[in-house]
């Protein structure tokens, strides 16, 4: 956390801002982003993960042998860190009711200061929607074609409002994504057709259709970008 904060003209927005920024990042604390553990079961979704090969000589947290079981670890990562936030969001703003008022504004607040998805790949697109929708924005502008894909994600995180869920939920709501994700070309946003396109969120299923492959401001870190 910065030593003070100095984004607004008020003291008081400025106390508000640092006030949810703390709480976001005690949530995780509090909450269990860092105990991911391969000997736990989630508890809102089937175990599909598969347990990693012992390491050879070299000491790796658990989370850091999750993300190696995929190709692309830099999109499941950022699939991974999306979905804690959304599990962590929900335990926070039902712990800390008190704080919810200003914990959704400095949300949509963020969603403002959110890349254009006309500017991004295809892949990075989706990415992108997810996340604004789980800001409460919206998805406009997504790729023609992709919208079953986005619902299909949204229903997975959707799963990660549980009181019930864990970091371990978060684990394997990433793989579903990432199977979602990473079969989308990465194609430049010049060589995308883009659409006019509002998504509605409806709830679903927690399972998502299953693809081949597997060897992204809100007070909370935002997911980095989509690696190739």
């Amino acid at each position: 956390m910065p030593p003070f904060v100095d984004r607004y003209g008020s003291e008081e927005a400025n106390f508000a801002w640092f006030k949810v920024a703390v709480t976001h990042q005690a949530g995780h604390v509090e909450f269990g982003s860092f105990r991911f553990s391969f000997g736990k079961s989630p508890a809102v979704f089937p175990r599909r993960l598969p347990y990693p090969p012992p390491g050879e000589g070299v000491a790796l947290s658990d989370l850091e042998r999750l993300f190696s079981l995929f190709t692309d670890r830099g999109l499941a990562a950022d699939l991974f860190s999306l979905a804690e936030d959304v599990r962590v969001d929900y335990l926070v703003e039902g712990e800390y009711a008190g704080i919810r008022g200003s914990y959704r504004h400095h949300q949509m607040e963020s969603l403002s200061r959110r890349p254009t998805i006309a500017h991004l790949s295809q892949r990075e697109a989706l990415v992108e929607a997810m996340i604004r929708v789980c800001l409460g924005g919206d998805a406009d502008g997504l790729p023609a074609g992709l919208e079953d894909r986005l619902r299909e994600a949204l229903a997975t995180l959707e799963v990660l409002r549980s009181p019930e869920a864990t970091v371990e939920d978060s684990a394997e709501a990433a793989l579903r994504l990432y199977e979602i994700a990473s079969v989308i070309p990465n194609l430049a946003a010049e060589e995308v057709h883009w659409g006019e396109t509002a998504v509605v969120v409806e709830g679903g299923d927690e399972e998502v259709a299953s693809q081949e492959g597997m060897s992204r401001d809100v007070v909370s870190p935002t997911p980095g970008e989509v690696v190739e």
